[in-house]
Order: structure tokens, then C-alpha cells, then sequence
């Protein structure tokens, strides 16, 4: 009987220290209260030393809108890439946008991709092209 009031004793020291610990820890790190906001990862831009320029970029016939791109791979591996021109007129607003892709350009291989946009009819004349997105992958 001696034996079992002390095993007794024992395991109610042990359920009551660990009962201590659980509810210790749990008011230690309190969940956050549902209105609290999660602040985003920052956006790391992606570097490249790759070029891509506008060489060419004119109103055509039918409302066609053309350019010519120049891009070099100055990166590792092949790359595929898809840009975006913007054509704007004098005061800086985007008239049309102009898209290509460059499939697979070698490592430190230089291309000259056509770009194409289509414009409704009577639209401001383009008074500049600038590159507005460039995505690459490697291919």
C-alpha cells in the first residue's frame, strides 16, 4: 500500500509539472489576434546584364503598328524572351502596345526581333517607343 501511495504521489508531481509546462508555453507565444496584417516579403527585381533596345518603330498600313528590337543574351545559358514595347505619343501616353518573342537566343548571341501592335484608326501619331517589360527564361 506504501508503494502505491508514493507511485500514486509520483505520477501526480509528474501530470501536474507537465500541465504547468504546457499551459506556461502556450500564454508564452500568444497567436496572433485575427485582425493583425502579415507583412509581404519585399520584391527582390531581378538583374540582368542583358540588352534589349528599340531600333525601330513605325505606323504602318491598316492600323499596323511594327519595331524592331534588339536583344543580347549576355547571360550563361539560353534564353527565351518576351517583350513589350510601348508606343506613346508626344505628351508620353501609351498609344498602342507592340509584342514579340525571341526563342532560345544563345549565350552572347545578338537578335533583332520584330515587335507588332495594332492601333484603331485616327489614334495620336507615335512619337517614341520605349521598352515597357522584358521576361526571361531560361530555355
Amino acid at each position: 500500500m506504501k508503494k502505491f501511495l508514493i507511485i500514486l504521489a509520483a505520477v501526480f508531481v509528474l501530470l501536474a509539472g507537465c500541465t504547468a509546462l504546457v499551459v506556461g508555453t502556450a500564454t508564452d507565444d500568444p497567436a496572433p489576434a485575427p485582425s493583425a496584417t502579415i507583412e509581404p516579403a519585399p520584391v527582390v527585381p531581378k538583374v540582368s546584364d542583358d540588352v534589349v533596345e528599340v531600333l525601330t518603330c513605325e505606323k504602318g498600313s491598316y492600323g499596323s503598328v511594327s519595331g524592331k528590337v534588339r536583344i543580347v543574351n549576355n547571360g550563361r545559358v539560353p534564353k527565351t524572351y518576351l517583350i513589350t514595347v510601348s508606343a506613346n505619343d508626344a505628351s508620353g501616353k501609351r498609344i498602342v502596345e507592340l509584342n514579340g518573342i525571341a526563342n532560345s537566343i544563345a549565350s552572347k548571341q545578338e537578335a533583332e526581333v520584330e515587335v507588332m501592335g495594332v492601333v484603331s484608326e485616327g489614334a495620336p501619331e507615335i512619337d517614341k517607343c520605349v521598352i515597357a517589360a522584358v521576361d526571361s527564361y531560361e530555355s
